[in-house]
């Protein structure tokens, strides 16, 4: 796992460590700690690593930020992880864009 800082639409900061298997990404109130929530990663998600703030009024840092959209059901989610550093930052995208890259071949297939 690794620590992160999530904001979801609260504007507060929350330090978590996130833990990824398979295509489900979980984020505990530290390791080993009580899960505090999940994403199921999707062939339908997306992974932003360009900063936008017009996509969340907190994606504002380019060497850590990272947000996640997907559904929820019928409802469209965000959420914005802070890294610590560019290279952790890049390792989890590309992990959690792998893994919705084969979600979506094994779709159309």
């Amino acid at each position: 796992g690794i620590i992160g800082f999530i904001a979801d639409l609260m504007p507060n900061w929350k330090k978590r460590h996130f833990k990824l298997k398979g295509a489900l990404l979980t984020y505990h109130t530290s390791e080993g700690g009580k899960q505090e929530g999940a994403i199921a990663l999707t062939n339908e998600a997306k992974i932003h690593t360009e900063v936008d703030e017009k996509l969340h009024k907190e994606f504002k840092k380019p060497n850590q930020d990272v947000l996640i959209a997907f559904k929820e059901g019928a409802k469209e989610l965000k959420l914005l992880i802070r890294f610590e550093d560019i290279k952790t930052k890049y390792h989890w995208a590309d992990l959690m864009e792998d893994i919705i890259e084969y979600l979506v071949t094994v779709k159309d297939n």
